[in-house]
């Protein structure tokens, strides 16, 4: 046992010692060469400037095709170091800032970068059938077209049947037919300390394509500011999680979705919680809601604040919901207006929750 102890060490040793730092414009003229130089557990750093070059990839461009388990830093942070992908337009299959195929270390790092110049059908992150590949510090903006067109993806994280960590990034103006920032096809996604402004058509949208599989979304301390929808879940939409949906200490403000769910949506398998979010400046058309909730069992609502929420005319303002399973416990509902705060079909187990100024009610007798 001490032998293969030590035996293990000594490969651990031996890898960081052979780890190398590639920099860029100082030893490769481009992003793709470093790439191309490095293997698993180099890093790579970029320095300040903005990157326009790109590599064809089949029907796609990207400026950068990941190999697996290299970190690859921007050194001064996103705010010197832009990848623009103006130039990297025209193909069928559109454009990414960073491509991840087949990635299976769980060591891949995207870290410190800003995203721009958008072309139709284009990505910041793309990633395929991955595991744990982190985002992390960086800015997807895109600039405000003339005529915003979400039929033409312009999207800041696109993933298929990977894991994907996204922590303190920024998402400006990205859109889509759905998961304008982050959209997550049959996989996994952990989001912390994200900020979201103005995107449209679903802020984040987890979906299985494939059926019902072991994923799960988690998004903790995040900022929804403006985030549209044409369909359901104005900030987020999900469905298909069978291991759980966490949405934990978020703020949603002047969120909107066409159809329901202002700023969650969710539908499909799995436990869920919702908990220590603040919903506030939410206006909504008729019968539309802040949540919607079909499904999720158990479902815990618990220590969240909805404040200032409308809708023209309807029920279930800040809630709709067919759980049989759940409970409503420590929320606070307060200036709610245009319908009842509640839509329920079956009763929650209920603990101490505010009303106040909720002039058509509650919509259901808690007991």
């Amino acid at each position: 046992m001490r032998c293969a102890i030590a035996m293990i060490l000594l490969l651990a040793v031996s890898s960081a010692a052979d780890a190398a730092t590639l920099r860029v414009p100082a030893d490769y003229a481009t992003i793709q060469s470093a790439l191309d130089a490095s293997a698993m557990g180099d890093t790579v750093l970029v320095g300040t400037g903005t990157y326009t070059s790109f590599t064809t990839v089949g029907l796609f461009n990207t400026a950068a095709l990941m190999p697996d388990g290299v970190v690859i830093v921007g050194e001064f942070g996103a705010a010197q170091t832009t990848i623009d992908l103006s130039l990297a337009g025209g193909l069928p299959g559109g454009a990414a800032a960073f491509t991840c195929s087949g990635h299976i270390s769980g060591a891949t790092v995207v870290d410190g970068f800003r995203v721009t110049g958008y072309p139709p059908n284009s990505v910041g992150v793309s990633m395929a059938a991955s595991a744990a590949v982190s985002v992390l510090n960086c800015i997807f903006e895109v600039e405000d077209p003339a005529v915003p067109d979400v039929s033409t993806p312009r999207r800041g994280i696109g993933t298929w049947k990977s894991e994907v960590y996204v922590r303190n990034c920024e998402f400006i103006r990205c859109m889509g037919n759905s998961g304008a920032a982050i959209r997550d096809n049959s996989g996994s996604t952990v989001v912390e300390s994200c900020t979201f402004i103005e995107c449209e058509n679903q802020a984040i949208s987890a979906y299985g394509d494939l059926g019902a599989g072991p994923w799960f979304l988690e998004v903790r301390n995040c900022l929804f500011d403006r985030t549209f929808s044409d369909l359901g879940g104005g900030a987020i939409q999900a469905s298909d999680r069978p291991n759980g949906i966490i949405v934990e200490g978020c703020e949603f403000r002047g969120v909107e979705a066409a159809i329901n769910g202002s700023a969650l949506s969710l539908s499909g398998f799995g436990e869920w919680q919702i908990v220590n979010n603040l919903f506030v400046d939410i206006n909504m058309e008729t019968g539309r809601n802040v949540l919607s909730l079909t499904g999720g069992r158990p479902l815990l609502v618990a220590g969240n604040t909805f404040a200032y929420c409308q809708q023209s005319a309807g029920t279930g303002v800040a809630i709709s919901t067919f759980q049989s399973l759940w409970t409503l416990e420590n929320n606070i509902f307060a200036h709610i207006y245009g319908g009842a705060a509640l839509d329920v079909h079956f009763g929650p187990a209920a603990g101490c929750n505010v009303f106040w100024d909720t002039p058509e009610g509650v919509g259901y007798n808690l007991r």
